[in-house]
């Protein structure tokens, strides 16, 4: 994790494996924030569906997102390697078929600098 000026208030970690049903949705999610500084580690866990590809797509459309293979070793290390390449003050970590109210990343923001 890195503090320096130019880094984003949140570094969200998503980790997916075979979740095209879900995982365009989530994006979306992420993306209607109306507080736009964050960044979005997306890890792809070796998906065998358009997983991948729905995750390209967000990233081609918005910088913001990154996306990285995964090793195959399951959610949790997922998380670990999203983590370690996270920027952000704050981690927030979802799964691919979760969903953000549009003004959450805000909300969580004004509660955790008081």
């Amino acid at each position: 994790m890195n503090d320096s000026p130019s880094s984003p208030v949140f570094s969200i970690v998503i980790p997916a494996r075979n979740m095209q049903r879900f995982v365009a949705e989530t994006l979306q999610s992420v993306r209607a924030q109306t507080m736009p500084d964050f960044e979005v580690i997306c890890v792809n866990d070796q998906s065998t569906d358009d997983t991948g590809a729905i995750l390209e797509a967000a990233a081609h459309k918005d910088s913001r997102f990154k996306i990285v293979s995964g090793l195959g070793h399951g959610v949790s290390a997922a998380r670990n390697q999203g983590l370690n390449l996270a920027s952000g003050r704050y981690i927030l970590f979802l799964d691919a078929d979760d969903l953000l109210a549009q003004d959450a990343l805000s909300k969580y923001c004004t509660a955790l600098d008081g």
